[in-house]
């Protein structure tokens, strides 16, 4: 059986999304205008508060740690390093930023990457290699539609994204499009790869369940 360790209050909203902290040691919870943060060790303590412009639609950490982010109502993007309060806002998305995607690659040396949705767009963010620089910004132009999930593929760069044009766009690097996936007429409603990165399944809001293996010879998933 499970037992109960603790109740958190929000106060102030209702939660509308929560992320743990890759180590386990911190939970972060989002709500209207806030992002609350508390540690594992000390429930009863008062959290951390990273305050937002507007309501939250996700948040996430990246996979070192090191990065908090949220996607808001206001169609806004903010991105909190681990130890500053202040944090860096992207801004001009087309609608409200409605998920985030890190790369799993903790352990790589390239320079951090985070994925975001925004109506039909997905919007690549790097981070610049100068510590007092911000993040560039790189739209991936590849559906015709709303975009309704993104993953990336456990422990590469490459990016699945699925919208409700009815593809699944399969990007290298989370840069340069390499498939496009079909067989949801109806549009695709999630999206989830497989723990080591062999399969990628995509449910359709018609009911479809759909799952791509990579190819035994050249390149992409059939």
């Amino acid at each position: 059986t499970q037992a109960q360790v603790t109740t958190l209050a929000f106060a102030t909203s209702s939660v509308l999304d929560i992320a743990w902290h890759p180590r386990g040691e911190h939970l972060s919870v989002a709500g209207h205008c806030a992002i609350k943060t508390w540690k594992r060790q000390a429930w009863d303590a008062p959290p951390e508060e990273r305050e937002t412009t507007a309501a939250i639609e996700a948040i996430a950490w990246s996979a070192d740690g090191l990065y908090l982010a949220a996607g808001n109502h206001d169609r806004t993007l903010l991105v909190w390093e681990m130890g500053n309060p202040a944090p860096w806002q992207m801004q001009g998305f087309p609608g409200k930023v409605r998920q985030l995607a890190w790369p799993g690659d903790a352990k790589s040396n390239k320079a951090p990457l985070l994925a975001s949705i925004s109506a039909e767009e997905v919007i690549i963010w790097q981070k610049e290699m100068d510590p007092n620089a911000g993040w560039a910004a790189q739209p991936l132009s590849v559906h015709m539609s709303r975009v309704v999930a993104i993953a990336f593929q456990p422990g590469s760069r490459w990016l699945a994204s699925a919208s409700d044009d009815g593809t699944v766009c399969l990007c290298k690097s989370a840069r340069t499009l390499i498939q496009r996936l079909q067989g949801a007429s109806g549009g695709f409603a999630c999206l989830a790869w497989h723990p080591q990165g062999q399969y990628l399944a995509a449910g359709g809001q018609q009911g479809e369940l759909i799952t791509w293996a990579i190819a035994t010879r050249g390149r992409g998933f059939s």
